[in-house]
């Protein structure tokens, strides 16, 4: 997504799936989603963030790092260990080592 696109969707319903043009039968993620959010974020929300995600990701993991806006600049080795967790997890579950 590029940036400008959140600012362009601010004020409608971003969770009206027919709003935003994903085709019917693909709007739902069937894997492991984790979405890493900037706690200290003023402008995009965590709780906006996870708002917007969810109906899209049943299976969503939210991980929430003590960083402003770019917390994956400013918090790269933290932002670094939730996705090696991650990733490291859904793998396992399924069976496969490495990544």
């Amino acid at each position: 997504m590029f940036p400008s696109l959140g600012y362009l969707l601010f004020g409608f319903d971003q969770t009206d799936k027919g709003s935003v043009g994903i085709p019917p039968g693909r709007d739902i993620i069937p894997r492991p989603v984790l979405l890493v959010t900037a706690a200290l974020d003023p402008i995009g929300l965590p709780a906006t963030a996870e708002a917007v995600t969810r109906p899209y990701a049943p299976d969503l993991r939210v991980q929430s790092i003590e960083a402003g806006h770019w917390v994956q600049l400013e918090k790269a080795d933290e932002t670094n260990q939730a996705l090696d967790a991650f990733f490291t997890e859904v793998l396992d579950k399924e069976g496969k080592k490495g990544y």
